[in-house]
């Protein structure tokens, strides 16, 4: 057992290369990766070596603790949202290609749908809502 690794993103000056160095020599130990962006965007000068670090964490992870904000700033839109709901319900391994048919199906419907409605994230599709979509348009 490697044991366990909190990657946690804090301050503008602990560097990517840094961050990225710590995560891959404890995945190489063996050690299970949890990932919080903990965002303070405030503490960060450059955009994008913060986003960097997030990819890396996300992209590595065993398990992840994200905020609403957090994902907004990564994606920003249904689409993404949609997608990211597949992946964590199936799993990446789950995702076979009739199910990343459907999930590309869903997003699009999904981010349709939100173009007729006036607003933000209170105005995304539930899931009943796209299967009563789905089942209106036979798709």
């Amino acid at each position: 057992d490697g044991g366990a690794l909190t990657l946690r993103l804090i301050l503008d000056r602990y560097s990517a290369e840094v961050f990225i160095n710590d995560g891959e020599q404890a995945h190489d130990a063996g050690a299970l990766l949890s990932f919080d962006p903990n965002l303070r965007f405030p503490l960060w000068s450059n955009e994008g070596r913060l986003r960097a670090c997030v990819e890396y964490g996300l992209g590595h992870c065993d398990v992840l603790k994200i905020s609403d904000n957090e994902i907004r700033w990564l994606t920003g839109d249904t689409f993404m949202g949609t997608v990211l709901h597949y992946v964590l319900k199936y799993g990446l391994d789950g995702l076979d290609q009739e199910r990343l048919a459907e999930m590309l199906d869903t997003a699009n419907l999904a981010a349709s749908i939100v173009t007729t409605r006036k607003g933000a994230l209170r105005v995304m599709p539930t899931v009943e809502e796209l299967a009563a979509a789905k089942n209106h348009t036979g798709s």
